[in-house]
């Protein structure tokens, strides 16, 4: 951590989401896998949200290489919150995950205007408290 961090942090991980936020403090990107269907599963949840399975208690952790590709993006230049405001113009993005799943994070160090769907991407972690560390993502080649 090298900054002051002022924008909205989560306080109390959810049951479902404790061992994610543990992992990320320690740079690991994690998932969960249905082992009825293999469907491959983000946010955590408890049970499988695959339309032909929805089995409880199927879920294991598993984790992410951190490589994907941009799904969707936009450029936020008007923050809905003004503790975002120093930070517009930036990137929010769908990242689709190699191993399946997507999640939602800023693609950072490039210029906006040159992010484009498809682009590969890899994960960073962005260390924004002591006890926080974000997964952000960057252009690969």
């Amino acid at each position: 951590m090298t900054k002051e961090y002022d924008k909205p942090l989560v306080e109390n991980p959810t049951y479902n989401s404790a061992e994610w936020w543990a992992a990320a403090g320690e740079h690991r990107l994690l998932y969960q896998r249905c082992t009825n269907c293999n469907r491959a599963v983000f946010p955590p949840r408890g049970s499988c949200p695959g339309p032909d399975c929805l089995v409880y208690g199927t879920l294991q952790w598993s984790e992410s290489h951190g490589a994907g590709r941009v799904f969707s993006y936009t450029v936020v230049r008007q923050p809905a919150d003004q503790r975002f405001a120093r930070h517009v113009p930036y990137v929010f993005a769908l990242i689709e995950l190699d191993e399946g799943f997507r999640l939602f994070s800023n693609v950072t160090d490039i210029d906006p205007a040159e992010v484009r769907i498809g682009q590969s991407v890899q994960v960073y972690w962005d260390d924004v408290t002591a006890d926080v560390s974000l997964p952000k993502f960057r252009i690969r080649g």
